[in-house]
């Protein structure tokens, strides 16, 4: 498993740590689009966590640079989840519209 993908999960843990009061809470994660951190948000125990009523992965969706030092690479998007106060009575949702791939065709 890689740094950042350890890190991700990590503070992932911690925020599920958490269990909302009197209102929501939303979690932002940034470089959502990036494959290593994506996987990481993906691949979290939210399910286990009855007060986790929706992931999305693309709230904010990222970008294939096509800069010299990031040429190919996939960064940026922020991805979004949202605990509430009250238990979730069904299945957790969670949403990954855009499929991310760097292996696109560059000319």
């Amino acid at each position: 498993m890689e740094t950042i993908e350890i890190g991700v999960r990590n503070d992932i843990a911690t925020c599920l740590k958490y269990k909302p009061k009197k209102r929501p809470t939303f979690i932002l994660m940034h470089d959502s689009s990036n494959p290593t951190v994506r996987k990481a948000i993906a691949e979290s125990p939210w399910a286990e966590h009855p007060h986790v009523h929706g992931v999305g992965l693309d709230f904010i969706p990222g970008v294939l640079f096509d800069r010299g030092d990031l040429r190919g690479q996939i960064w940026g998007g922020l991805a979004a989840a949202v605990m509430l106060p009250e238990k979730r009575s069904g299945e957790l949702s969670l949403e990954a519209p855009f499929e991310y791939s760097s292996t696109r065709n560059q000319s």
